[in-house]
């Protein structure tokens, strides 16, 4: 991953560097920026896939809180009634307990998997739908390339180069026309 990112960032600095060197020339680049985690928090898409992620997070915990309570129960007969269950009742007791162990640990990592795909799936959709946006923007602007901010391994960047509020107003508009296109 480290050197991805490395090999990113390299390829980055190299076509940043290259520009500039071009600069004595009469063509122009320009670079663009967008923020991806911002379009999430605030474009509107963005917002209903992070209200869709924090139900699912709930449902989630609230499953989870139901798998403790039940568990305590369990846990809090046997050491009340220990002393008068048979060794079998124990025994199976103990084994009830160590069922529904199993079953949450294995219900956090199915939980898990899923949100995660559903977070993934989510994301993935608005960035394809950002794509044409971008292209739109990039092209009638005349950018030479547009980076996604924190993919780029830069740190700072002259808030110029940053078109991400231009980007969520797009796409914002797009999903709004294509509601009332239908």
């Amino acid at each position: 991953m480290e050197l991805r990112h490395f090999f990113k960032t390299g390829v980055l600095l190299i076509f940043v560097f290259a520009v500039f060197l071009q600069g004595s020339t009469q063509e122009t680049y320009r670079i663009g920026f967008v923020k991806f985690e911002r379009i999430i928090q605030e474009s509107e898409a963005g917002k209903t896939a992070l209200l869709q992620l924090s139900q699912k997070e709930k449902n989630i915990k609230d499953q989870l809180f139901s798998f403790d309570q039940q568990t305590k129960a369990l846990e809090s007969k046997l050491a009340t009634q220990q002393m008068t269950l048979s060794f079998d009742a124990k025994q199976d007791l103990i084994s009830d307990i160590d069922d529904l162990k199993t079953k949450q640990k294995r219900y956090q990592e199915d939980a898990m998997k899923e949100y995660q795909m559903l977070q993934f799936n989510l994301y993935s959709r608005i960035q394809q739908e950002l794509m044409p946006v971008i292209h739109s923007l990039a092209e009638e602007k005349g950018y030479s390339a547009v980076y996604e901010f924190s993919a780029s391994g830069i740190l700072y960047i002259n808030p110029a180069f940053d078109i991400t509020d231009e980007v969520i107003r797009r796409y914002n508009a797009a999903k709004k026309e294509a509601k009332t296109d239908k």
